[in-house]
């Protein structure tokens, strides 16, 4: 059986971004904003660009080393078909994190209207 408070919720706003609900601190009014996320470390970097720029040297060297016509030419593309792979599977993943923050501050500003009968970033009366 659905939750009687889902049933009854307003529509969701899609349109909360930097400035709205999910940003505001506890002293303004509205929902308290999830803690920020540190700026990424060198071990983050590292995994985000370097592991993947590295083999994409390695599969150009590859490639010119090998000619482009020996099985060392074929495993610098294969090098450099796995360094787009990390790379992708990378920015993926970072959009799906940024895609839950998205729902999380969409869930507050809802409980928030639910709660108080406005939208967090409308200022009622």
């Amino acid at each position: 059986m659905a939750d009687p408070r889902r049933t009854s919720s307003p529509p969701r706003r899609t349109n909360l971004g930097p400035g709205d609900a999910g940003s505001r601190s506890h002293d303004e009014t509205g929902p308290p904003s999830s803690p920020a996320s540190p700026p990424p470390g060198p071990g983050l970097w590292l995994v985000r660009y370097g592991v993947p720029l590295l083999l994409a040297v390695l599969g150009v060297i590859g490639i010119i080393v090998g000619h482009a016509k020996t099985t060392i030419a074929a495993a610098g593309v294969v090098f450099l078909g796995l360094a787009l792979t990390v790379w992708l599977l990378n920015w993926l993943y970072r959009m799906s994190v940024e895609s839950n923050r998205d729902l999380e501050r969409d869930e507050a500003a809802r409980d928030y209207f639910s709660e108080h009968g406005h939208w967090p970033d409308e200022g009622g009366t």
